[in-house]
């Protein structure tokens, strides 16, 4: 993973199904160790990549701290902030949209600890509210009362 090739190509090399490696991931601590080792690494290659693509060098680290030709004659930047969003995804979010997936993550969290607790038959509306933006701001549950109550 450190030449930039995902874990699960990994799994090609040694010949083994993806799934066998999430089950190794999963079942042995060592192996979950040396995977995120491995993640690292394969971020380390793909940000010196870019790094040495923006700033027009001919060179650039690899994630083992090899020294490797940069062989392309022109650096797309699009497609590398693409590659980064895709494969380390948190990591490479627009921080505006970061927020809005944890409010809506926390607003999931909620509902499902509502709809636990909640015995009664009442029904539960959710109320989201957007800024002036138009973006998400916060949403919240809202019981609905029973006519007459």
């Amino acid at each position: 993973m450190g030449k930039g090739l995902s874990f699960e190509s990994f799994a090609s090399t040694i010949q083994v199904n993806r799934d066998t490696l999430y089950a190794w991931r999963s079942k042995y601590k060592e192996f979950s160790d040396a995977w995120v080792m491995g993640r690292d690494r394969c971020l380390t290659f793909w940000e010196n990549l870019g790094a040495a693509g923006i700033m027009g060098l001919k060179e650039f680290l690899d994630g083992n701290g090899e020294v490797r030709p940069l062989k392309t004659k022109g650096f797309n930047n699009t497609l590398w902030i693409y590659n980064m969003k895709v494969r380390f995804g948190r990591d490479w979010i627009e921080p505006d949209k970061a927020a809005m997936i944890e409010k809506v993550n926390r607003f999931l969290e909620a509902k499902e600890a509502q709809e636990a607790a909640d015995t009664s038959d009442a029904p539960v509306e959710y109320v989201v509210e957007m800024n002036e933006a138009g973006k998400f701001k916060h949403s919240r549950p809202k019981l609905i009362k029973a006519s007459g109550e």
